[in-house]
C-alpha cells in the first residue's frame, strides 16, 4: 500500500507491507535513488516483518524541501513517519545516506530502534568527499541529470557486476532520474556536513554493519565505526560495489536475514 504523509515540507512517500503481530523493519535507500531500491529483498522480508520503505525528501515521488538538508532533519523525517503510522518501534536498514540516517535514529532515538543496519555508509566527512560532491553538484549545474548518471553509475558498481547484468545500469539510471534538483543538492550538502561520530558510541541497539569490498574507501570507513559501536559486526560482501543488494543480492540476503531474525522484534511486535 502506497501512503502519502504529511510533513512540514510538502508530503512524503512510502510504501506499507503490513501484517498483523509482525515487527517493523524500515527500508532507507541511498542518495539519488528510491524506495524501489529495495524491490529485489521485500518479498523474502514481508515473510518476517511489517515493512515501510521510504522516499527521502527530494527523492522519487516525495516532495523536495528547498536545501540544505542536514542527516539530523532527514531522521527526523522517518520519525515524524513513524509517528503519522502510529508505529512505536522499528528495525532500521539503509544503504549510503539511508546508512547514515539509520545510525542518526538509532543515537538519538534508541526506544524506536530494535536493531540496525548501515550500510556502505561513514560517520564523518573528509575534505576529498566535500570536494567530491561539490563537483557533483557542478556536474548536475552542467549537464543535468544524465550528467550526473553517467558519473555515479561506474563508481557504484564494478565493471564485473556491469557485466553481468545488462540491465543494472538502466534501472540505477530511472532511479537517479527521478531524483528532484532540489532533493539531490540538499542531501548532498548534507553529506558535506555530516559528522557523527560523537554519536556512534551512545548506540545501544544491535547493529550489523554492510560493506562490499570494491566499495572505494568504505571498508575501511566502516571498519573505523565498527571500534566506536559497542554491539557491532562488519561484513564484507565479496565482488559488491556501493549497492550490495544490487550486485550480490544472495550474498546481501545471507547477511541480513539471520541478524533481523535474531534481533529484530525488539519492543515493536
Amino acid at each position: 500500500m502506497v501512503r502519502v504523509i504529511p510533513m512540514p515540507w510538502g508530503e512524503a512517500a512510502a510504501t506499507v507491507v503490513s501484517h498483523p503481530g509482525k515487527p517493523w523493519l524500515t527500508l532507507l535507500h541511498t542518495l539519488a535513488t528510491d524506495r524501489s531500491l529495495w524491490s529485489g529483498q521485500v518479498v523474502e522480508l514481508a515473510q518476517h516483518f511489517n515493512l515501510l520503505l521510504i522516499d527521502m525528501r527530494g527523492h522519487g515521488d516525495s516532495a523536495a524541501a528547498e536545501p540544505p538538508y542536514s542527516i539530523g532533519g532527514l531522521s527526523d523525517d522517518v520519525v515524524t513517519i513513524w509517528d503519522a503510522l502510529e508505529i512505536p518501534a522499528s528495525s532500521v536498514a539503509g544503504l549510503s545516506i539511508g546508512g547514515m540516517i539509520a545510525l542518526s535514529l538509532a543515537a538519538e532515538h534508541p526506544d524506536r530502534v530494535n536493531a540496525m543496519i548501515a550500510g556502505g555508509c561513514r560517520a564523518q566527512t573528509s575534505d576529498q568527499f566535500r570536494a567530491m560532491w561539490s563537483a557533483r553538484r557542478a556536474l548536475l549545474t552542467e549537464g543535468g541529470l544524465s550528467a550526473v548518471i553517467d558519473a555515479t553509475i561506474p563508481t557504484w558498481f564494478p565493471p564485473e557486476s556491469l557485466d553481468a547484468n545488462p540491465a543494472l545500469p538502466k534501472r540505477v539510471a530511472e532511479m537517479i532520474g527521478k531524483t528532484s534538483t532540489a532533493g539531490y543538492i540538499g542531501a548532498t550538502q548534507a553529506l558535506e556536513e555530516l559528522d557523527l561520530s560523537d554519536r556512534l558510541p551512545a548506540i545501544s541497539a544491535p547493529c550489523l554493519l554492510l560493506v562490499g569490498d570494491k566499495d572505494g574507501p568504505h571498508p575501511g570507513e566502516m571498519a573505523k565505526m565498527k571500534e566506536q559501536i559497542a554491539h557491532s559486526d562488519l561484513t564484507t560482501i565479496t565482488g559488491a560495489g556501493h549497492l550490495p543488494n544490487l550486485d550480490q543480492p544472495g550474498q546481501f540476503m545471507a547477511a541480513i536475514m539471520p541478524f533481523l531474525i535474531e534481533n529484530g522484534a525488539g519492543n515493536g511486535e
